[in-house]
């Protein structure tokens, strides 16, 4: 009944997952290139790219947490089955 909504939360959190990968890589390698040019920001880059990339990680994890429970909530209500969304209930942290 309502797959097609659930569908798009888990692939939204596929795609989040790999553009924050992404980024803070991309922050590293920009931050190590621009360190072996002279430039003393690189070192910052480097740093700080992954600690915001891992930020906006647990920033989005958190939200998608929400959407999760509101859509278990929703299953609740309408009788439903959880099923397919159990990437979001076996995850210990």
């Amino acid at each position: 009944m309502f797959w097609k909504n659930d569908r798009a939360l888990l692939r939204l959190r596929g795609v989040m997952q790999g553009v924050c990968f992404l980024v803070g890589a991309l922050g590293v390698i920009g931050g190590l290139v621009l360190t072996v040019e002279g430039n003393w920001l690189g070192i910052a880059l480097a740093v700080a790219a992954p600690l915001f990339s891992w930020l906006v990680y647990l920033w989005c994890e958190l939200l998608f947490s929400l959407c999760a429970d509101i859509k278990f909530i929703r299953n609740q209500i309408y009788q439903l089955r959880n099923y397919r969304m159990e990437e979001f209930l076996d995850r210990d942290d």
